[in-house]
């Protein structure tokens, strides 16, 4: 029922996207897959650092593309406990030189009730023909 629940509220908390970031100190998560290469990531903020039940959670990457590319979507992968959680995808409308730099994120609220466990989430950015450009995840425990 917690995991129901936090679902509900994930897809009807106040999270949104935002395009325009300032860097971060707290460099956190790694490549969950090397074959999507087409975005780099330069760094990855996850803040508060460690995530907090009861407070906004904010994730952000700062890179740039190695190839041109027209995006359509940031999407945020939730994994709990190793199992597929929760998924949503973000619009986004946007072209892109190679080399250009790029900064996007997701902000969330981790209500009271989200379970304890271990937590996986990922940010991809998904290109106009629905191909995933990247691909980076950080973990952390509730």
């Amino acid at each position: 029922m917690k995991a129901v629940l936090l679902v509900s509220v994930l897809a009807l908390a106040s999270a949104s996207g935002f395009l325009e970031l300032e860097p971060k100190a707290n460099n956190v998560g790694a490549n969950c897959n090397t074959a999507l290469n087409e975005y780099t990531v330069d760094t990855f903020d996850l803040s508060p650092w460690p995530p907090a039940r009861e407070e906004n959670v904010t994730l952000s990457m700062t890179g740039s593309f190695d190839v041109a590319e027209s995006i359509d979507a940031l999407v945020v992968n939730v994994n709990y406990n190793s199992v597929p959680f929760y998924q949503l995808v973000i619009p986004r409308n946007g072209k892109y030189n190679k080399g250009q730099a790029y900064k996007d994120g997701y902000t969330a609220f981790f209500p009271d009730i989200a379970p304890s466990g271990n937590y996986a989430v990922s940010l991809q950015l998904r290109n106009s023909a629905n191909v995933y450009l990247n691909c980076w995840q950080v973990t952390f425990k509730l």
